[in-house]
């Protein structure tokens, strides 16, 4: 994906701290693009961080109905989702205020899906 494409685009980051990676937490935003170097924004709380466009993946990749138990999870994890492209994920020194708990049908469906997340960087050791 070409970084310019998500200029502008809502996204979803799902933040993991890189002291904690069980530290997880979610934020919206848009990204921006500057023209070299592509960011993630968001207005509550005021925020920018770089984004590695190889780590936001299009919410239709997301596989709800497929790794989702019952009808219930997978509405609380389409509801988590709406009026987003992407979901990013991005590694974080500190969380940023107002950045919130991921709602644990999400969490439920990366447990099921460890594949589905892109490849980050090694976390505390561990690979």
């Amino acid at each position: 994906m070409e970084p310019r494409e998500l200029d502008g685009r809502p996204i979803l980051a799902i933040l993991v701290s890189d002291f904690d990676r069980w530290d997880q937490r979610a934020v919206g935003g848009v990204g921006r693009w500057d023209g070299s170097v592509l960011s993630f924004e968001c207005s509550d709380p005021p925020t920018s961080l770089p984004m590695p466009p190889h780590l936001a993946l299009p919410v239709t990749a997301y596989p709800v109905d497929h790794l989702s138990v019952t009808p219930g999870e997978a509405a609380s994890v389409r509801s988590t989702l709406a009026g987003f492209e992407y979901v990013a994920f991005l590694q974080v020194p500190a969380m940023p205020e107002g950045a919130r708990p991921i709602p644990e049908p999400m969490l439920l469906l990366f447990a099921r899906a460890p594949a589905w997340r892109p490849k980050q960087r090694n976390i505390g050791g561990d690979s």
